[in-house]
């Protein structure tokens, strides 16, 4: 099997924008009664910052609830 690819770590001004963006999903899930975890994970939010636009965090019903909010607050 070939090697899994090596997760790039945030730089720290990235790191920063996550933790605004996880204390959104965590206020969201707080208001919705659901571990914000299942709105998204730390990777989700990581790739968003990174640039990342595909996967669910920004289709579905995460887009609707979380994933545009987190957008705007890019």
């Amino acid at each position: 099997m070939p090697p899994l690819p090596q997760r790039r770590r945030p730089e720290p001004a990235e790191t920063q924008i996550v933790r605004k963006l996880l204390q959104l999903t965590r206020q969201a899930g707080g208001e919705l009664g659901i571990a914000p975890e299942i709105l998204a994970t730390r990777r989700d939010v990581e790739r968003l910052v990174a640039g990342a636009r595909d996967g669910g965090l920004l289709s579905g019903w995460r887009r609707e609830v979380i994933g545009e909010q987190l957008l705007h607050a890019l």
